[in-house]
């Protein structure tokens, strides 16, 4: 769901569903949403596919899901080109939260993300 998020652009989705562990975290919800908008969503690429590759941690305090999805470039910044793909894989880990409403669920803690970019393979992206 956070992919589709960030696909169709929906920062209070992407925030309503981040755990406070998580290195993003703010506790002015509106002020990360803005800022979510401005410079967090990706708009230089186009989603293009979501490959769900396993989950782990069934029954336990926290679960994995891994995924890769792949983007386009929609402009080209000199590091990418218009056209080009790259793939992003990622491990996310989720853990146990309830929201403002009440309701039981997971959250997205972090995530070790990687990308198929020359001079960029078996770099976590995100430590």
């Amino acid at each position: 769901s956070r992919y589709s998020a960030f696909a169709y652009r929906l920062p209070a989705y992407i925030v309503e569903t981040t755990h406070p562990e998580n290195r993003d975290y703010l506790e002015d919800k509106v002020k990360w949403a803005q800022l979510l908008d401005k410079v967090g969503m990706f708009d230089a690429f186009r989603f293009v596919e979501l490959v769900l590759i396993g989950e782990e941690g069934e029954g336990s305090d926290e679960r994995f899901l891994n995924f890769t999805a792949t983007l386009e470039a929609v402009t080209d910044d000199g590091s990418i080109k218009e056209g080009q793909t790259m793939k992003v894989m990622e491990k996310s880990r989720f853990l146990p939260a309830v929201r403002e409403d009440g309701a039981e669920g997971w959250q997205y803690a972090s995530g070790e993300v990687r990308v198929d970019v020359e001079g960029l393979e078996n770099t976590v992206l995100n430590q």
